[in-house]
């Protein structure tokens, strides 16, 4: 039973995505190692030396932290002693939560990059994008938690998928009320959920349209430059082989 149990734990999908997401972290610990940075006299470093010395006094420990393999080595742990029960189970569980919540810590790291990439429309709308799509994922965690013990809409087979889906049409402000509360901590969930949506609103998606008028601003300049052109050449009659030379050579 124990071996049938392990087999299952480590073929389980979400344990698979869990492992591939530490391997990426522990190949960026790697990769840091030899990453330039800037120093205070503005200036490029590139000696492997000093950029070791310098990413082990910031951001190694932190690192390295969120690249351990919590989930992996705890339940190896209890596999490997005597059969516990489901108080221990869930004790590792949440063990496992807090160990993880190290990464994001590196959010912050994501936060002092974002500006360099702002110029970036693609770049900013991507972005913004996945802001949206973490903190309905993290609503989503919550949701189970504050549902209420008997049966609700909440609580469907597919807990996390109808939690995910629930919070995605109150942050869109769709609210197509086939999933809907039920009890009085639901309904204060769900007005802080249609609360943080709004907030979300105003604050993401209300610059979308900029970002857009970002991403075709070459064109619009390209055609406006081009037009001038084709006036300069009307008004000072220039002939055609000339004219065709000045519009190739803009293009």
């Amino acid at each position: 039973m124990g071996g049938r149990h392990t087999q299952n734990t480590y073929s389980s999908p979400i344990v698979i995505i869990d492992l591939i997401v530490d391997i990426m972290f522990m190949v960026d610990i790697l990769i840091n190692f030899r990453t330039t940075y800037v120093n205070h006299n503005d200036e490029i470093v590139s000696h492997p030396a000093k950029i070791a010395t310098h990413y082990l006094r910031g951001w190694f420990l932190i690192d390295v932290v969120a690249a351990i393999p919590f989930d992996l080595l705890l339940v190896t742990d209890s596999e490997a002693g005597p059969e516990q029960g489901a108080d221990d189970d869930d004790k590792t569980t949440t063990l496992i939560g807090l160990l993880k919540t190290a990464r994001l810590l590196r959010l912050v790291r994501v936060a002092r990059k974002i500006d360099r990439y702002s110029e970036y429309g693609a770049a900013v709308l991507l972005l913004l994008m996945a802001t949206f799509a973490l903190i309905a994922h993290w609503l989503a965690c919550i949701c189970p938690s504050v549902s209420a013990p008997e049966p609700s809409t909440f609580l469907l087979q597919a807990k996390y998928v109808t939690a995910l889906y629930f919070t995605f049409s109150s942050l869109t402000s769709v609210g197509f009320g086939n999933v809907a509360a039920t009890t009085d901590i639901e309904k204060i969930f769900t007005i802080i959920v249609m609360l943080i949506g709004s907030l979300m609103y105003a604050s993401i998606f209300g610059n979308v349209s900029a970002i857009i008028q970002r991403l075709y601003a070459g064109t619009a300049r390209y055609h406006t430059q081009f037009m001038r052109v084709k006036e300069f050449i009307r008004f000072h009659q220039i002939p055609n082989p000339l004219r065709q030379r000045l519009e190739e050579y803009f293009q």
